[in-house]
This record gives structure tokens, sequence and C-alpha cells, in this order.
């Protein structure tokens, strides 16, 4: 068994800790095969926000094309945690410089965050 193959195969385990991990590893390996996984972890409500957060920001790295639509919805969301939000505003950020053309619909998010009256001046420099 490849280091890969243990790596994907920790994604599916019940314990946030192990499935972290592994999404840590498969951002550091660049495994564009785990991304469908990532990204179900990434829009799990199941998932703890630490492990949402870490597979957005591999996502991203990743470059994931597919990951658009997903990182684009949580933009608006307002009501995310912190660290969540950040993630997603990492990840779109990311996705906009790995992915040529940028996607329309990423660019627009970020700057409707930028733009957005009363928004936490945090959430503004993470879009930036």
């Amino acid at each position: 068994m490849t280091v890969l193959t243990a790596l994907r195969l920790a994604l599916d385990d019940p314990a946030d800790t192990l499935r972290l991990a592994a999404v840590e590893g498969i951002q550091l390996a660049g495994d564009h095969e785990a991304a469908p996984k990532i990204r179900a972890l990434a829009s799990a409500g199941g998932s703890s926000v630490g492990l949402r957060a870490a597979a957005l920001r591999t996502l991203g790295e990743l470059g994931d094309a597919e990951a658009v639509s997903l990182v684009t919805s949580l933009l608006p969301g307002v009501e995310l945690p912190n660290d969540l939000r950040t993630a997603a505003l990492g990840a779109a950020g990311k996705l906009c410089a790995k992915l040529t053309p940028a996607p329309a619909s990423l660019v627009n998010a970020l700057l409707e965050v930028l733009n957005a009256e009363g928004a936490a001046e945090r959430s503004r420099l993470d879009a930036i």
C-alpha cells in the first residue's frame, strides 16, 4: 500500500483527527485524485469546522475547478464560523490565481465580500 492510498483511505475514517491529518497530507502531496472526497468533506455539515476549513484550503491549493461552486456558495455566509469563512476566502483567492481564466462567479463573490457594507475588516482583508 502506498502512502497516497493510505491517505485516501483515511479520508473515510470516522475520526475527525485522522481525516484532518489525511487532508493535510493530501494537500502536501498535491493529490488531485482525492479531490472528490475532499470536496465532500468541505461541504459536509457533519464534519468539524476545522476539518471543513482544512478541506477548503486543500481544494484551493489543488486548484480544483470543481470546487468553485462550493467555495462561491460559502463566501456570502456571514453566519459561518470565522475559521471556515477565512478558509473559504483563502480557497477562493487560490482558485482565482490557479484557474485561467479566473471563474467569474468566484471573482464576483469576492468583490461582493470586499464591497459589503458592514463586512468585518478581517473578512475584507482575507478577500484581498
